[in-house]
């Protein structure tokens, strides 16, 4: 998770940096740079929002699953428990009388143990899945982030010494190797949403033709 947030950071100083040096070079203007940077904050802002109904969405399928599944736990535990009695109903003599008495106290711990141990596990279970869905969440505003570098690399025609020239800029006390490593995961981020936009292409242009 760390990682991941350290990431959108750099990935948020470049996009910024981009920008004002596109805005410097005169590529961009001041107003088309407020537009553009308006438009960015919006759709992440509403990426955010439909990631955080979907988080508590399914938090609350999770939690309704394992409330369900844990019932039919006690429920068994109570039937186990009225088998036993039943079968010393027969015994009426003193013996009979305590150890019924007995497998109540019994009964009793076992359901105080078993709900204690129910909502630590419920608990636990949930922190598991919000921790996953908060990677899953810093992933798709990580691409999202990554959509916007790549616009701008593009209108910059950016080259790779100058992008390295502008980590250099935001990290100025990390090694070379350090940022090396940071360009070439955005440079991979880059070639994966490439990638994956030609797909999508190639798909509407076939669905396209199939459709003619």
């Amino acid at each position: 998770m760390l990682v991941l947030e350290e990431q959108h950071a750099a990935m948020s100083s470049l996009r910024t940096n981009l920008m004002d040096d596109l805005q410097n070079r005169g590529v961009l203007s001041q107003v088309d740079a407020k537009q553009i940077l308006e438009q960015h904050q919006e759709e992440e802002r509403e990426m955010h929002r439909v990631l955080e109904l979907e988080k508590l969405k399914q938090s609350e399928v999770l939690k309704k699953k394992l409330e369900a599944r844990q019932s039919r736990r006690e429920k068994q535990l109570s039937d186990t428990h009225e088998q036993q009695v039943k079968n010393t109903l027969s015994d009426v003599s003193t013996r009979g009388k305590v150890k019924r008495v007995q497998l109540a106290h019994e009964h009793l711990l076992e359901v105080e143990e078993f709900r204690l141990n129910k909502e630590r596990e419920i608990d636990q279970q949930l922190r598991e899945q919000q921790k996953q869905l908060e990677t899953k969440q810093q992933q798709a505003l990580q691409m999202q982030e990554m959509e916007m570098i790549g616009k701008l690399v593009r209108l910059g025609h950016f080259s790779q010494n100058e992008l390295l020239r502008i980590l250099q800029f935001i990290y100025p006390s990390r090694t070379e190797e350090h940022l090396s490593n940071t360009l070439q995961n955005i440079n991979y981020q880059l070639a994966t949403r490439a990638s994956s936009e030609a797909y999508e292409a190639r798909n509407d242009v076939n669905h396209s033709a199939t459709g003619m």
